[in-house]
């Protein structure tokens, strides 16, 4: 009785463990999804700070030096970010490097050239720059730490893709020779020496001594900065090798939550979180994850992240494929569901006919009744459908509405201000007896082309805000040799101008020259010119105008 209660009493201590867990990973999964939602903001915020660092070499007697370390600063700050642009920080790094004439400098900088070709994937570059570009022989010990520590990097992420699996024992032994030298060169406070003895006990498998290092170190950062993304990242790492699989889930949420609150690019828990949760069920979430990954990996512009990225693809959509087939088998299944029913009430109505053939007077009002149903159901139908139309146009019309009453009001807010603008300055004038300026400023045509160019670009802003596609499908609309090629710093042009009123519902060519400032007949020969170049029936061109932006 007593082994039979304490089994009990286990298994209830181990549900509880396992719901608690489940809990919070739920609460840590929630925190990445809006963390997700504001990436952009964390982006931006970003970009603030690289500009505010970017503005220093704007100033007057900024030396050699103090490029180096700005280049160095901006480098730290797009290693994660932009492979591109990290690549030509580093460029210009070296170059001020050898200006200067520091070897030490030109090795840090060839150091972080290497750890950059590493985490890219580029490992031809890598050893290309370890093994003939870098002088070991005259490295400062903080140097020779760096390096070992590249090196360490560099076999680490080569053995996974090594051809040859002589070349992959040739890399770990390799990679534990650089670790023992880090070891040796490092006090063991030290952030590095307590990182390479983790390392050390992954390679030896011996996870639980790697676990309780790792938690002492992430202990140390705050979380959501890039290190702490890291350490979580082998946290995670631990967890699923000591088959801690919900703990395991809750570090690659915190790690890749870190990644997106510090804009990182370059990251690689998002993905490995997707993966997992697939296996578990959560195919939209998990796509949500890999595609904000993939698009991340796109954006830094490596070729090694995309390419591990894609290997998850295909498994989501096996899922997919898999929950389609299941609703198909249940949609074939309500079929014959309905059917069934349907014949059943088939019989139904032919009792009922038999049991009243009899009573021809009833037999006629049923079908009077059956008539009048009939109609009043097409009836109600069509105008089912005209009422979705009209809610369709009213909607559209609505959201034009309020655009260009927000536009209208800004333009006469701002023409009021210029108005006020103008009087000021037209009584200043006055006042300084300077008539003949005057006179000249309001003769000249410059004021009136100014404010026409405004004009148009706030209606080309507003118009593409209203129909962003509008110039794309409106170029479909016309035969391949004769669609609107736009100049770099146009939104639109007059033509598009011109069938962008005729798709608001203006298509009076006298207003449409008014609005836009042209002869009636330089709009009417527009609109011809273009018709003429129309796919298909040319009478049917400015309809199709008007549908575009309909979905």
């Amino acid at each position: 009785m007593r082994n039979q209660l304490r089994c009990l009493l286990i298994l209830l201590g181990f549900v509880s463990v396992q719901c608690v867990q489940a809990q919070s990973l739920e609460q840590e999964l929630q925190l990445l999804d809006e963390a997700l939602d504001m990436a952009e903001s964390y982006v931006t915020s970003r970009n603030i700070r690289v500009v505010t660092i970017e503005n220093q070499l704007l100033s007057r007697g900024v030396s050699l030096e103090q490029q180096y370390n700005i280049y160095g600063e901006l480098y730290d700050a797009n290693f994660t970010y932009q492979y591109d642009k990290a690549q030509d920080l580093l460029n210009k790094q070296r170059e001020i490097a050898n200006r200067l004439g520091h070897r030490s400098k030109i090795t840090d900088v060839l150091i972080k050239q290497a750890m950059l070709y590493t985490s890219s994937g580029m490992f031809l570059e890598a050893r290309e720059v370890l093994h003939h570009e870098l002088d070991t022989l005259n490295l400062s010990p903080r140097a020779q730490v760096e390096y070992y520590n590249a090196q360490v990097r560099f076999c680490r992420d080569y053995s996974e893709y090594a051809p040859k699996v002589a070349e992959e024992q040739h890399l770990t032994a390799a990679a534990r020779y650089y670790r023992r030298l880090i070891i040796a060169l490092t006090p063991p406070s030290s952030e590095m020496h307590q990182w390479t003895q983790i390392q050390n006990c992954l390679a030896e498998q011996d996870f639980r001594r790697a676990d309780q290092l790792n938690r002492q170190l992430l202990s140390l950062f705050k979380p959501h900065t890039h290190t702490y993304a890291i350490y979580a990242y082998t946290q995670a790492t631990i967890c699923e090798e000591l088959f801690m699989e919900a703990e395991a889930l809750s570090w690659y949420a915190r790690s890749a939550l870190a990644d997106i609150k510090c804009a990182t690019k370059d990251n690689a828990s998002m993905s490995c979180l997707a993966q997992r949760l697939l296996n578990r069920g959560q195919v939209e979430r998990a796509f949500r994850y890999i595609k904000f990954s993939l698009n991340d990996a796109l954006f830094y512009n490596a070729k090694l992240r995309p390419w591990q990225i894609s290997r998850v693809l295909p498994a989501i959509e096996d899922s997919y494929n898999e929950i389609r087939a299941v609703h198909e088998k249940r949609n074939r299944q309500l079929f014959w569901v309905i059917s069934l029913l349907s014949v059943g009430l088939l019989g139904i109505c032919c009792w009922l006919l038999f049991i009243y053939q009899r009573r021809y007077k009833m037999h006629q009002k049923i079908a009077s009744l059956n008539e009048q149903i009939r109609q009043s159901n097409a009836s109600l139908t069509e105008m089912n459908e005209q009422f979705k139309l009209l809610n369709r146009d009213l909607m559209e019309a609505n959201t034009v509405k309020e655009e260009y009453i927000g536009l209208f009001l800004s333009m006469c807010s701002n023409y009021i201000d210029k108005m006020h603008h103008l009087q000021r300055n037209v009584r200043r004038q006055l006042k300084a007896g300077q008539v003949e300026t005057l006179k000249r400023e309001f003769e000249s045509s410059k004021l009136i082309d100014n404010e026409l160019r405004d004009f148009y670009e706030v209606f080309d802003n507003a118009f593409l805000q209203l129909y962003p596609n509008f110039v794309q499908a409106f170029n479909l609309l016309l035969k391949e040799d004769q669609q609107i090629r736009l100049k770099e710093d146009e939104q639109l042009n007059t033509e598009l101008r011109i069938f962008a009123l005729i798709r608001l519902g203006i298509n009076d060519s006298s207003r449409i020259a008014s609005l836009l400032r042209y002869s009636v007949n330089t709009i009417y020969n527009y609109r011809a010119r273009i018709k003429n170049c129309a796919k298909g029936n040319r009478d049917e061109f400015e309809h199709k105008v008007k549908q575009i932006g309909i979905e």
